[in-house]
């Protein structure tokens, strides 16, 4: 059988040319979510916000936190990696009324830009957002956020509550109970680099409470914000808290 030579240099013409591609290029082909991004999303009318997005590969999910331009973290949700194409959920509530945002767009090995869909209690729109990869933040070790810590929450001069945290860590992910007036488990609890946050609610006499703790880890103390709303009554307090030992 004869073999066509004309072929055979069109087959490793070809071959050498994929080989031969940008190193960019091929990286963004499996683009790694992983690592802290800066997030611009462009109101009309308004100067473009930028929030903190921090995500991480957990095993088969991907997990993260977005900080917003007002220093407020929120868990990411159904976060999806498919076809070069990243999406992922976000919400909160203020008020009894919930936000929601759906964030999709392409995404490279240093950006990633698209459109996310906001609904603030109904009203749907749409806005363009352009990612950029922060290359000084990657890498960063996670910090230990596990074992025994005890909170100092001032509300007033001379009023502190003081709660306690029993938790345990495996890699990003945090579970384990808040005592305060009573023992409740935390939700959406993740720590991505040294930052975390956690979710406490309560359901009492009717009436629902809400905690969201964000901060940092340095060693045996944290340190950060936490925003309340207590059945309607809303506020962000500062807090601090050591590691018992």
């Amino acid at each position: 059988m004869k073999i066509d030579v004309r072929i055979v240099m069109v087959v490793a013409s070809f071959a050498l040319a994929i080989t031969s591609l940008p190193s960019s290029i091929r990286a963004d082909e499996k683009a790694d979510p992983s690592g802290v991004w800066s997030i611009k999303i462009a109101f009309p009318g308004r100067p473009a916000n930028e929030s903190t997005l921090r995500l991480e590969q957990a095993s088969d999910k991907i997990i993260g936190v977005m900080t917003d331009f007002r220093g407020r973290s929120t868990p990411i949700k159904d976060a999806e990696l498919k076809d070069g194409q990243l999406s992922f959920h976000l919400t909160f509530k203020a008020q009894d009324r919930e936000f929601s945002f759906l964030y999709k767009g392409k995404i490279t090995s240093d950006s990633f830009k698209g459109t996310v869909k906001a609904d603030f209690g109904g009203r749907k729109l749409n806005f363009p957002f352009d990612g950029k990869r922060k290359k000084e933040e990657s890498g960063t070790a996670t910090a230990n956020l596990a074992g025994t810590w005890k909170l100092k929450v001032p509300f007033k001069s001379d009023e502190i509550f003081e709660p306690t945290l029993k938790l345990t860590q495996k890699g990003s992910v945090v579970s384990g109970t808040y005592v305060g007036q009573g023992e409740t488990r935390i939700g959406e609890a993740l720590v991505l680099g040294n930052e975390f946050t956690f979710e406490v609610a309560q359901d009492r006499d009717g009436k629902k409470y809400r905690l969201r703790y964000q901060g940092k880890v340095n060693g045996d103390t944290i340190k950060g914000s936490v925003d309340y709303d207590f059945d309607g009554i809303i506020g962000i307090l500062d807090f601090d808290g050591h590691r018992i030992k």
